[in-house]
């Protein structure tokens, strides 16, 4: 159903979700979801997007049986989030759930899309996680 809802209407679906998660919006100026709106308007691209919500209870039962049968991550881990999405509420305890070596950092002035929203921060992040291994 939602294939069919949005066929036609990407633009319309996408803009709606990038206003109501990121925090800055000015990061996704109309030629960014004109960009997005043509990708998703792709025979069976917005299938795939959805599929991701539609395996969600899939993947938490997956997840909690690899937790269960093998233990936590033992990599090194670094979990993104930005400061006004609602993972930086949850975060925290995320990470501690599923890595032993994790380290959480939240980008300011960001939120559900911080490599987009606050590129700057974001990549400044990584390369500290990189060089720290």
């Amino acid at each position: 159903m939602a294939e069919t809802l949005t066929a036609g209407r990407e633009r319309i679906y996408l803009q709606d979700f990038f206003d109501r998660i990121a925090f800055n919006i000015g990061a996704f100026p109309p030629e960014v979801i004109d960009t997005y709106a043509k990708a998703y308007a792709a025979p069976g691209a917005m299938k795939a997007g959805f599929e991701v919500y539609r395996a969600f209870d899939q993947d938490g039962e997956d997840n909690l049986a690899l937790l269960a049968k093998g233990g936590k991550l033992r990599v090194p881990l670094l979990f993104v989030a930005g400061t006004e999405s609602f993972l930086s509420t949850i975060a925290e305890e995320i990470v501690a759930e599923i890595a032993d070596k994790g380290s959480l950092t939240k980008i300011p002035n960001s939120g559900h899309y911080p490599a987009e929203e606050n590129p700057k921060a974001f990549a400044e992040a990584v390369i500290t996680f990189c060089r720290r291994r």
